[in-house]
């Protein structure tokens, strides 16, 4: 009563008898806040309803650019990551519209993207084996365990592991995933992924190169860095064309040369299925290719989930592992956004959110996803203004689906594999090392020696996942 009173200056009780002012009993907590609560609570597990009210053209013109534009970058990205999780491509695209429409309405971060990630891939890979329905299956089980954290309010138990562990075990996961993917950059076929064992195929299998495959992965290796120098360049271009002279044709011309370097993933890919396109001859290729891609939408199927009779075990402990790591990689990158661009988000309903993703696409054939650091990236940078612009994301996927994949069936792996190690070299943290080399070289190189020339510490400490390098 003293609370309310100070809360809202008038006594929770005017009168016995008075039905106008007596408090409620019809809500979550018997009356006392007149449903205040039971309204917070609807806004804070569903935030589009914070945010929809005030939507306009403005908003709506912002998002549509920013989110064709991810559209674009995700695509042959999800095809790729599908490949590095040992997956038919298809599965790929299947797993990139479901989760960022599910985070449209249930995320607080409006420039996360959700969808198929480079780490997230790795851990399917090494889990599932290319087995399509346990893959599914993980889906289910990690999105449960973050959906229940969530509603549990675990938020802040993320931010209690330290960041050098975090940038050393996203750093190793990129070196596993680049030197998994060296082999469909040379045209290998039977190429290991572990980094060990990658150190010897490269001296024991180079007279299995494909010297086809191979020039074409290091000529789209060398194209993608020459864009990715001409966004930055275009980037600082364009910059200062608008704080000295305003927006003049200049400045339109650099902002168009940024959108090009933007799209680097897209062009690169196109232009490597043309060449291939161009030379098919015969039925016969020059390069190692997906091959063909189902088209149309994927159903709502349950079958897969008889998984669980009989690996119900490795399914609970697996699952647990790839929701802890998806929390961190999609928390961390919602917290940097929202630093950047002056937000709140709501940590625990982050959780909810991915939860969600995760649950909704295992029903629809989707892989374990999260939020992509380089998508978002994308996403805030192209000047998204909501959570909607994923809308239009997964409304290019969708279109790719139905009408495309005939086209996707000329995609060189060597194409792709440079896409993903282009994309994951980004993520390795040099810095980090060289500081702890510092402050500790006996004891790390102790470790390090340890990790590298004994198997069963590598197998303990989680090598065989990506986890320590």
């Amino acid at each position: 009563k003293q609370w309310y009173q100070a809360e809202y200056g008038v006594p929770l009780f005017m009168g016995e008898d008075d039905e106008e002012t007596r408090p409620r009993d019809d809500t979550c907590c018997g009356g006392l806040c007149q449903k205040r609560c039971c309204v917070d609570y609807g806004k804070k597990r569903f935030p589009a309803v914070t945010w929809a009210p005030q939507y306009n053209i403005e908003k709506g013109n912002a998002d549509l650019i920013a989110g064709t534009t991810v559209g674009l970058m995700v695509v042959p990205q999800s095809l790729a990551y599908a490949i590095t999780a040992n997956l038919p491509a298809v599965y790929g695209l299947y797993s990139a519209y479901i989760g960022v429409w599910a985070y449209v309405l249930f995320g607080t971060s409006k420039d996360v993207t959700v969808g198929p990630t480079s780490i997230m891939s790795s851990l399917v890979a090494s889990t599932a084996n290319g087995d399509v329905s346990y893959a599914i299956c993980l889906s289910l089980v990690a999105g449960l365990y973050m959906l229940i954290l969530g509603l549990l309010e675990f938020g802040w138990v993320m931010w209690l592991i330290s960041y050098p562990t975090l940038a050393g075990f996203t750093s190793a996961a990129a070196i596993k995933i680049a030197a998994g993917e060296i082999g469909d950059l040379v045209g290998i076929k039977d190429w290991d992924s572990d980094f060990i064992d990658v150190c010897v195929d490269v001296v024991t299998k180079y007279n299995q190169i494909r010297w086809t495959d191979a020039l074409l992965g290091f000529t789209c290796l060398a194209i993608l860095f020459l864009l990715w120098l001409l966004q930055k360049i275009s980037a600082i271009r364009f910059g200062l064309e608008v704080q000295e002279v305003g927006k003049t044709p200049m400045y339109y011309f650099w902002r168009s040369l940024w959108y090009l370097g933007l799209m680097r993933n897209i062009v690169v890919v196109l232009a490597a299925a043309l060449l291939d396109y161009c030379l098919y001859l015969d039925d016969d290729t020059p390069f190692i290719v997906i091959g063909y891609i189902k088209p149309g939408l994927q159903t709502l199927d349950i079958s897969v989930f008889q998984k669980f009779h009989d690996q119900w075990a490795s399914l609970l402990l697996d699952g647990l592992v790839i929701a802890l790591i998806g929390l961190l990689e999609g928390l961390a990158i919602a917290k940097s956004f929202s630093k950047k661009n002056n937000y709140e988000i709501n940590n625990s309903q982050e959780m909810v959110a991915l939860g969600i993703c995760n649950i909704a696409g295992s029903f629809f054939q989707c892989y374990p996803v999260t939020g992509s650091f380089s998508r978002s990236s994308v996403n805030s940078e192209s000047g998204v203004r909501t959570q909607f612009g994923g809308f239009w994301t997964g409304l290019l996927v969708v279109l790719c689906l139905l009408f495309f994949t005939v086209f996707f069936s000329y995609i060189p792996l060597a194409a792709l594999a440079a896409v993903i190690i282009f994309a994951v070299v980004f993520m390795i943290n040099f810095y980090i090392p060289v500081e702890m080399w510092k402050v500790k070289k006996t004891r790390n190189s102790q470790l390090g020696c340890y990790i590298y020339l004994r198997p069963s510490a590598r197998d303990r400490m989680g090598y065989s996942s990506g986890n320590i390098v």
